[in-house]
């Protein structure tokens, strides 16, 4: 089978919350402004199947951010199942593009679509060689920060309060850095998304290659965008991809006296971080807490530290240098830790 490489970060299991998110309106009928073409279906063909002139298919499951990136997709479907297909189909994902939803007559976040691939196999078999491996979800150690992707915003897409995505192709080096970047035009064209994007690829450091990888060709697909809205002065990024949350001993330390004394064993506590190098949470403050008066938009805030976010979200977005509102739930009722509560 055809590696289809996915760098991905061990980090602890978040529990119910991740598995909410996940939850959301299906949309049946996307409005798509890009698919993938037929040759980048055969640069992510599984090799077996490549070489045999194998059909397969599969359907992945997408969450879709307000500027209709996909992120966040998972394997729903394979045929035949540990074919690869499966894999094949979510190294796609870059490649799609769906019209924004709007909601008076602004971009909106939500929903999720589920999209079935097929790979039919007439005329591929011997047509074309296995290429690189394809790296999707990265785990990026580093990555441009909002200030650096503000600075590179095109010029008249800026005049023109016009907010763009771009699906960027590079090598992935040895050493974790992209080279040989290449990049559509961006959506929507004529604007320049796609050479601001490439001027930004230098900024991104992943990890490095194992020792089985350092010697082969890898291929990192990732989304770059724009978002129109900063450009008015938001600094909140899209959903944060968490990488670290408090454990119950973190959440024991800190669980306020007051709530104990009054039987409180639940409450929700929602802060407002500005993200720092790294993805760490600092000068947060409460946006809202309930119950109020018990002590735990303190105690909240004693747990910012414990928090972290990729540097670079699923949506294509910087994270560093921007905003994020971090929704804690405190619960004593149960084993679950205090997480990132669904918004």
């Amino acid at each position: 089978m055809r590696r289809i490489l996915k760098l991905a970060l061990a980090i602890a299991a978040l529990g119910a919350t991740q598995a909410s998110a996940q939850v959301g309106r299906v949309l049946t009928e996307p409005d798509w402004v890009k698919k993938p073409s037929a040759q980048d279906m055969r640069q992510v063909w599984p090799t077996e199947a490549l070489r045999k002139g194998l059909d397969g298919s599969a359907t992945i499951a997408c969450k879709v951010s307000a500027q209709g990136v996909l992120f966040d997709c998972e394997v729903a479907e394979e045929t035949p199942p540990g074919s690869g297909f499966g894999a094949a189909a979510v190294a796609l994902t870059p490649q799609f593009q769906m019209r924004p939803r709007t909601r008076d007559g602004k971009p909106v976040a939500g929903g999720m679509v589920r999209i079935p691939i097929r790979f039919v196999a007439r005329g591929v078999r011997g047509s074309v060689e296995p290429g690189p491996s394809v790296a999707t979800d990265i785990p990026w150690i580093g990555a441009p920060t909002f200030d650096q992707v503000l600075a590179a915003y095109p010029k008249r897409a800026r005049d023109n309060a016009v907010g763009g995505r771009v699906a960027m192709v590079c090598t992935y080096t040895r050493a974790g850095r992209l080279t040989h970047c290449n990049s559509d035009a961006g959506i929507p064209a004529g604007y320049g998304f796609g050479p601001a994007a490439e001027k930004l690829s230098d900024l991104f450091v992943g990890p490095p290659l194992g020792e089985k990888l350092a010697g082969a060709d890898v291929r990192a697909q990732l989304n770059v965008v724009f978002a129109a809205e900063t450009l008015s002065g938001s600094r909140l990024i899209g959903k944060p991809k968490w990488t670290e949350a408090p454990n119950l001993d973190d959440l024991k330390a800190v669980y306020p006296k007051a709530a104990t004394s009054a039987g409180a064993g639940q409450a929700r506590v929602v802060l407002k971080c500005h993200v720092v190098d790294g993805g760490r949470m600092e000068r947060c403050a409460v946006e809202n807490e309930d119950p109020a008066g018990l002590g735990f938009g303190e105690a909240a805030v004693k747990l910012s530290p414990t928090f972290k976010v990729s540097v670079w979200s699923g949506e294509g977005l910087p994270t560093v240098g921007g905003e994020v509102r971090v929704p804690i739930r405190f619960d004593l009722s149960g084993p679950p830790p205090a997480v990132p509560a669904k918004p």
